[in-house]
């Protein structure tokens, strides 16, 4: 970091990181960790206090002692705290200002992600909704590491509909782990006179998160059978998964829409009401895959390329890198997300086929919104490199852009593709390209590509 990087900030451990050294077995005890630590370049401990009762025993690392020092008072003085030490200390009567709130519930409406929509959506506000399911008035939606946020300054999905104008009935249904305390019976009569059913599920906020994984990555087995006794109501289904990591959504994906509205945080019930309304339209994008199998994990779309590779649609081949009960693509890629819009790519033009060390090329095309939503589109830029040093994945994200669009509206969207977009670290952690050819997608996720180029990389020698 200080040499090769020439990085000049401070480096702190994680919580009791330089402590278990001693649990990894490559210290013998806190003298030796102290040792270690200061030599690798740490410059203060977080719990661990090896520096405080050992480094005074280490008298051949005064001046790498004296470097720590310098790093973190010169912290403290760019942070103010020589003249106020306990800074930011009193920001807990703040957070809750309209202002910081307004910002929560931005950054949670841009944070849902759409993974269907049968033409259910937006909603009509008109329409009687009936919520079911453990999340429909839960205030726990925070998600782990939520630092100061408290549940009960949340806002329940139940009431910023209702703060929307939305009739509602809600029903609890069921607890997060699936247990049910409400017939199908009841269930018929209570929501006999309902347009439309939202269904909030899926996992606890404790149940992700840091020293929380889990060995099935499914929504509890008593919310899925929620979900079938909900659909013989015969009524249009909305379901909302909350959760932090993916899960498998397989059983879901016939719900009239499907939203992944992971822990929203405190403005959660406003954010996915004025999603579900069509206030907001959704422009989300999936940062992770979502497996159609449990067997298919780890997936991820930055894979390598494999010696028997095969073609999408291609399931008979048995010599080849695939399952026998699955396909080999996820349910939902990286990158994907729906929005209310509907977008035309066209017009694409290239700058020239060719790029070099210096030179640059320029990729643009036209995007008109076609429906009658102004919605955002996320346009996304993969590479392809068709040889190298070193095994390359099949797909690189190297850039993307957001394209708000009104009803109607175009936009002329222009990428720069140049020597650093193609490179990647070889074997020697150089930052290289290789010469030869590169594909360039324009995309709307990882896996569906509107448009195809190839470029040809001369270096010279």
């Amino acid at each position: 970091m200080k040499e090769e990087m020439k990085f000049k900030g401070m480096v702190i451990s994680d919580y009791d990181a330089s402590g278990e050294l001693m649990h990894h077995k490559v210290a013998k005890d806190l003298n030796e960790v102290a040792e270690k630590c200061l030599d690798a370049g740490l410059d203060m401990e977080m719990v661990t206090k090896s520096f405080v009762y050992h480094l005074k025993e280490t008298d051949e690392n005064t001046l790498y002692v004296n470097e720590a020092v310098k790093k973190i008072l010169t912290l403290k003085y760019k942070l103010g705290l020589f003249d106020d030490p306990y800074k930011g200390l009193g920001y807990k009567d703040k957070y809750l200002l309209e202002a910081y709130r307004e910002k929560a519930r931005e950054v949670a409406e841009a944070s849902v992600v759409l993974l269907e929509n049968k033409g259910i959506l937006p909603l009509n506000k008109d329409l009687k909704i009936g919520l079911i399911g453990p999340h429909g008035d839960n205030h726990e939606v925070n998600g782990f590491w939520s630092a100061i946020g408290s549940n009960e300054d949340t806002v329940t999905l139940k009431e910023g509909l209702e703060a929307s104008g939305f009739d509602v009935i809600c029903e609890k249904a069921c607890e997060i782990n699936g247990e049910r305390y409400v017939s199908q019976e009841a269930l018929v009569e209570k929501f006999k006179d309902v347009d439309v059913i939202i269904l909030a599920i899926g996992e606890h906020q404790d149940m992700s998160g840091e020293g929380a994984s889990r060995s099935e990555i499914t929504v509890p087995e008593g919310q899925v059978s929620l979900y079938h006794q909900v659909k013989t109501l015969k009524k249009p289904i909305v379901t909302i998964i909350f959760s932090g990591r993916p899960l498998l959504l397989k059983p879901f994906k016939e719900s009239d829409a499907l939203i992944q509205g992971w822990f929203l945080g405190t403005e959660s019930g406003h954010a996915l009401s004025n999603i579900l309304k069509g206030a907001v339209s959704p422009k989300g994008r999936l940062i992770m895959t979502f497996p159609e199998s449990l067997g298919q994990v780890p997936i991820y779309y930055n894979h390598l390329p494999t010696g028997r590779s095969l073609s999408r649609g291609e399931i008979h081949r048995r010599f080849s890198s695939r399952y026998i009960d699955v396909s080999n693509h996820p349910l939902y890629p990286f990158g994907y997300g729906l929005t209310y819009g509907n977008f035309k790519y066209e017009n694409f033009k290239i700058s020239q086929n060719h790029i070099t060390l210096d030179n640059e090329v320029f990729l643009s095309f036209e995007i008109t919104n076609t429906s009658q939503h102004q919605a955002t589109e996320l346009v996304q830029l993969y590479i392809e490199a068709t040889y190298g040093q070193i095994s390359r994945p099949c797909r690189e994200l190297r850039d993307y852009k957001h394209v708000e669009l009104k009803p109607n509206e175009s936009k002329k969207v222009e990428f720069k593709v140049y020597y650093k977009t193609l490179a990647y670290r070889n074997h020697l952690n150089e930052l290289v390209a290789d010469p030869g050819q590169y594909h360039i997608y324009i995309s709307k996720h990882a896996e569906e590509h509107i448009y195809k180029e190839t470029l040809k990389l001369e270096v010279s020698k």
